[in-house]
Formats: structure tokens, C-alpha cells, sequence
């Protein structure tokens, strides 16, 4: 995909991976590391002076394009606002209408960029590694919903060190931290990016992840956090076993039944393959088992998915591929 990417451009780079997604249904497993390397080696090329074209497809495989592209720009202009914001600026005049989350994307690599990778030696806390940093974010940020985005590639990057045993975690509360931060922007960031740590935490138990989130004292925090947990559910296991999440979901405090439902149908667009996104996900909702307000949610956590990825005309002539009793949803 690189060498692709190097003599011919992003865009075709990135429709290889739609061939590849399309002869190995486990390509999904990897897609977004693989962008991740395409955003790497196409923002080498760019500070050298290559002419960088904004594709509409960058946002195949959960933005990891743009995630590892602003990263590296972060750390090469030296943790310039103004650079890391222009650039955003500029990705969403020519994506916003066919990309709809590119300059939440942006953000969130922002925040990835703005911890140094050399830095793991000298985080002795959550606090050290954090503070400085998200002031970067408030220094970049225009508005709260992209302080948010930009803080939660922050705290995305501390639920790695914690997976990776380079940040010690409390055993006991493990979102203990998150619920220590004043800022309500940054303690929900934290809370939803928690995700991926609590889901190894738990080995893969849903309901037992979900429950380490009874201590947030506060519904709507914990309500959010619920949905963002579950919708990495689907990267646990690509052949997921829809009913047992049917039953985990149910099994979880009321308040946060559905928002359960919401996540992790979410998660299966996430996960899904370049322009196939949405296959799983029907499937899911389309279940006889599901409640009707377990439906709705999930119908309500793929278009809220979709929503990030395309406009508003490709959404509807996905929706044309549902059963039509379904279609009220």
C-alpha cells in the first residue's frame, strides 16, 4: 500500500485497500494500523515537499490516516498550533461535505501528537504525562468540541500505556484518574477513552468492562463512557457472537441498557471494512431477538457512526439496503 501511495497517490493507495478488504474479509482487523502507516509515510513525503491531495477516502478504517498524519506533523513542527490547526482547517474546506468528521479526526491526532513517543521514561503519572500536553490542546482548540477531540487522542494514548504496562494503573478503580479531573471536558474525554484498557482489563467480558464504570457519579458521563466502551467490542473478535452481546448488554445497569445496544452497533461500522462498513451492523439490528428499544438504539448507533463518514445522500441509499419493515427505525 505504501509503494502504491508513493508512485501513484493516496487515492489509489487507498482503493488497494478496498481490493484487499474484498479478497480477505480479515484485512478489517488491521485496516486501521495499516492507515495508520499510510498517514506516517504520506506526511514524510509531504515535509519533503510532496504535493499532498485530500482524499475523500482518508477516513477509511476509523480515520487512522489522519490520526498518524497529524501526529507527525505535531511532533515535526515542534508542537505549532497554528501549523496543526491550518492543516485541520484546510482538510475540512475540501472533505467537510463528502467527510463530515474530518476536523474532529484531525483533532483527535492532534492529541495523539501531542505526546512525544520518547517521553514514556519520564511519566511517573497520569498528571505528568497529561498536564502540559492538554494545554497544548487548549492552545490549538477554538471551540470545546475540538478541545474534546484533541484531549481524547490524549487519553487514548494513556489507555495505551496503561495496556502496555508503561503507565502503572489503581488496580482497584482503574478510572480512578479520570474521575479526579475538574475539567469536564477532559474527565469525559478520559472516561470514553478508557475503552480499549477496560475491555483487556475485563478479557473480553462486556458486562464486566461496563461495570467498571458504576463508579461515575454523573449519568450523562457515564452514559457516553458506556457507548464508547462498547464500541470496541467488535475489535475483540471479528466473529462476533451476537447473541452473548445481546445478553451482556442486558445484563449491564438499566440506565445504560441501551446505550450499551447504541455503542456496539457503532463499533461494528467502525470496524468495517472500505465501503462495507455498514454490512455488520444492519445484520445486527436486523436480529428477531432484539427489543424494540434495543432496535432502535442500534439503528440509532449506526447512523450516528455513518454520520462521521459520509453525507447525507450515500446514508440514505445505504438505508435502501434494510429490510423494509425497518425502515421507520
Amino acid at each position: 500500500v505504501n509503494s502504491i501511495m508513493e508512485s501513484k497517490g493516496v487515492d489509489p493507495a487507498f482503493d488497494m485497500l478496498i481490493k484487499i478488504n474484498t479478497t480477505d474479509p480479515d484485512f478489517r482487523k488491521s485496516c486501521h494500523g495499516v492507515t495508520h502507516d499510510l498517514g506516517v509515510k504520506t506526511y514524510e513525503l509531504f515535509s519533503k515537499g510532496r504535493e499532498f491531495k485530500f482524499s475523500k477516502k482518508s477516513q477509511y478504517c476509523s480515520f487512522g490516516f489522519y490520526h498518524a498524519f497529524m501526529q507527525s506533523l505535531v511532533h515535526e513542527k515542534g508542537y505549532d498550533a497554528e501549523a496543526a490547526r491550518a492543516f485541520c482547517e484546510k482538510a475540512r474546506e475540501q472533505l467537510q461535505d463528502s467527510v463530515p468528521d474530518i476536523l474532529g479526526a484531525c483533532y483527535h491526532g492532534i492529541g495523539h501528537g501531542a505526546i512525544d513517543d520518547d517521553g514514556y521514561a519520564k511519566w511517573k503519572n497520569e498528571k505528568s504525562m497529561t498536564e502540559k500536553v492538554l494545554d497544548f490542546c487548549v492552545s490549538v482548540s477554538s471551540n470545546n468540541s475540538l478541545l474534546y477531540r484533541c484531549s481524547s487522542g490524549i487519553f487514548n494514548v494513556m489507555a495505551i500505556a496503561y495496556s502496555d504496562n508503561r503507565l502503572k494503573v489503581n488496580e482497584t478503580n482503574p478510572i480512578s484518574f479520570c474521575q479526579s479531573l475538574d475539567n469536564k471536558i477532559y474527565r469525559k474525554a478520559c472516561y470514553d477513552e478508557m475503552n480499549t484498557f477496560l475491555a483487556r482489563l475485563s478479557r473480553g467480558n462486556l458486562t464486566k468492562a461496563i461495570g467498571f464504570l458504576e463508579k461515575i457519579n454523573i449519568d450523562d458521563e457515564k452514559k457516553s463512557a458506556t457507548r464508547s466502551l462498547a464500541q470496541v467490542f467488535p475489535t475483540m473478535s471479528m466473529e462476533n457472537d451476537f447473541e452473548k452481546i445481546i445478553l451482556s448488554c442486558r445484563n449491564v445497569e438499566e440506565k445504560v441498557r441501551l446505550n450499551c445496544f447504541f455503542g456496539f452497533a457503532a463499533g461494528l461500522i467502525e470496524t468495517g471494512g472500505p465501503e462495507t462498513e455498514y454490512v455488520e451492523g444492519l445484520k445486527f439490528c436486523a436480529l428477531n431477538s432484539l427489543k424494540n428499544d434495543e432496535r432502535q438504539a442500534c439503528f440509532d448507533g449506526i447512523l450516528w457512526y455513518l454520520q462521521r463518514l459520509y453525507p447525507s445522500q450515500k446514508i440514505e441509499n445505504i438505508c435502501t439496503k434494510t429490510d423494509i419493515k425497518f425502515k421507520n427505525y
